[in-house]
């Protein structure tokens, strides 16, 4: 898969987000702390299938899977930083 590196960046990123002492004092950047906590569960799950399925089809699955969850983690970030900035301009 051509994401090890952007894998990487993305989950250190979203635990950048999670851990942010502004999470604890919003309901809705807690919610997205679990949606993008949710979701880096389900692209390490995509890809613990990745490299443990023989079946082309399997294969083929957990990439599209990734990728999606990839794209709904890009979608978080934007969620979680929109909160932010209009927590900051309050």
């Amino acid at each position: 898969m051509d994401g090890h590196v952007s894998t990487i960046s993305l989950i250190e990123r979203a635990i950048k987000v999670i851990n942010t002492p502004k999470v604890i004092e919003n309901n809705e950047l807690i919610a997205v702390k679990k949606e993008i906590e949710k979701t880096i569960r389900e692209i390490e799950s995509a890809q613990h299938t990745f490299e443990y399925s023989t079946d082309p089809d399997m294969i083929d699955y957990a990439i599209y899977k990734e990728k999606a969850e990839f794209a709904r983690l890009c979608y978080l970030f934007k969620v979680a930083k929109k909160i932010n900035t209009n927590i900051i301009n309050f």
